[in-house]
């Protein structure tokens, strides 16, 4: 017997061991569940204690940042094990802290806040897929998605006007309009963005001190750059003048109006308010009166001038060197 002392403490302290690395993961896995930026939707196929929801995609507040917009908390998202199809956008969640939602894509609910889905840039895109974000009230969460599967020919009109589309019913657009016909299109969450300053507890309590001491920095930076500075009063002016103009909606709604005329003004080269208010006055009463539709018509002519006139100088420069 006392030949097998030895073992017997051996495999106990093994066992001990093993134990105390499974708990250690346990733990750690709930802290990663805890920081977790998730979109969940739940499983069409539930049936007898399999899993009820599906994680499409997943992030942590631990690896977020300040986005171009210092305004703003932007955590990156990497797809999951399953695809969602376009048409279950509808049934999809923003969670966080392990299955707490925070915002819904169910347009149907109307116990539901309301939000808007807009529609990206369309500079460099040549594929079949389409940008947009969606912007969620009270908080002003953004959620940037891509549709996969959908055929440029196809989106295009949409873009360029399509008299269905309205931002407050992108939801039921996309998945209503746009999936029965192309049933193989998919979507691809890529980041959720928050506003910083309503999550400032969050980012403090999950966030390592060095870490954060770092993004603090980089944000100020940011902050005190003079193209930042010229951003800020640039967004000042346009939100002012859509307010003047008579647009009265809630921050949820209003704030990617105001980032939709800057889209745009950053489109034809302008990027801070000096010396071309009257251009910026222009924008605002045409999105205003007409929405993004009637200004990317705006900024489209506005480009063929700017290169109608470029050409004009050449030939004219050319005219002139024959004469000489």
């Amino acid at each position: 017997m006392s030949d097998l002392l030895p073992l017997v403490a051996t495999v106990l302290k093994d066992k001990v061991a093993v134990d105390a690395q499974n708990e250690i993961t346990h733990l750690r896995d709930r802290l990663n569940l805890a920081q977790a930026v998730e979109i969940i939707c739940p499983s069409p196929t539930n049936n007898n204690g399999g899993e009820d929801f599906r994680v499409y995609a997943s992030g942590s507040f631990v690896d977020g940042k300040y986005s171009g917009n210092p305004n703003l908390f932007q955590v990156d998202l990497k797809p999951q094990n399953y695809t969602c199809k376009l048409s279950e956008l509808r049934s999809c969640q923003i969670c966080v802290g392990g299955g707490f939602p925070v915002a819904s894509l169910d347009d149907l609910d109307l116990d539901n806040p309301p939000f808007e889905v807009i529609i990206a840039s369309i500079e460099d895109e040549d594929s079949d897929e389409k940008v947009f974000r969606l912007c969620f009230s009270p908080n002003t969460i953004w959620l940037e998605v891509v549709v996969k599967g959908w055929p440029k020919s196809a989106w295009q009109t949409l873009v360029e006007e399509d008299p269905d589309w309205e931002s407050g019913e992108g939801v039921a657009y996309l998945v209503d309009q746009v999936s029965p016909k192309f049933p193989e299109a998919t979507v691809e969450f890529t980041s959720v963005c928050f506003v910083a300053k309503k999550i400032q507890s969050t980012i403090k309590r999950l966030i390592p001190p060095k870490r954060l001491a770092k993004l603090e920095h980089e944000k100020n930076e940011r902050l005190n750059d003079p193209e930042n500075i010229d951003f800020g009063k640039l967004f000042e002016f346009t939100a002012r003048g859509l307010r003047i103009a008579g647009d009265n909606s809630g921050p949820a709604l209003f704030l990617p109006k105001i980032y939709e005329i800057l889209e745009c003004l950053g489109t034809v080269g302008v990027r801070a308010i000096d010396g071309v208010e009257s251009v910026v006055s222009l924008f605002i009463s045409v999105y205003h009166e007409g929405g993004r539709t009637r200004l990317d018509c705006l900024v489209r002519r506005m480009l063929n001038n700017r290169l109608l006139a470029r050409e004009g100088d050449i030939i004219n420069t050319g005219t002139g060197n024959n004469n000489h």
